[in-house]
């Protein structure tokens, strides 16, 4: 896999695909390939491809299915933080 990537990307990838959620994401793909993210992902991918001048569109269900479209957001509160030491520095 990093063989096949572009150079300049390797460095990422080799943290990358040591993370939990790269695990996670591989995980989904192999046990759920039924998933919504995994749905989501494979078509975005196919979409891509199907850019080109070169190659013919596939059609992409999942993506222009509207039962996934966010209806609404949420603003989440500020924090409070009044009781939080001021002679302490928080990251």
């Amino acid at each position: 896999f990093l063989k096949q990537s572009p150079s300049q990307s390797r460095p990422f990838l080799s943290v990358f695909i040591q993370t939990e959620a790269f695990n996670r994401f591989i995980t989904k793909c192999v046990f759920e390939p039924d998933n919504p993210d995994v749905k989501y992902f494979n078509e975005k991918i196919i979409q891509k491809l199907g850019r080109s001048r070169f190659t013919k569109a596939q059609p992409t269900p999942f993506l222009n299915n509207k039962d996934y479209v966010i209806s609404h957001e949420f603003t989440a509160p500020t924090p409070y933080i009044e009781d939080l030491g001021a002679d302490k520095k928080y990251i």
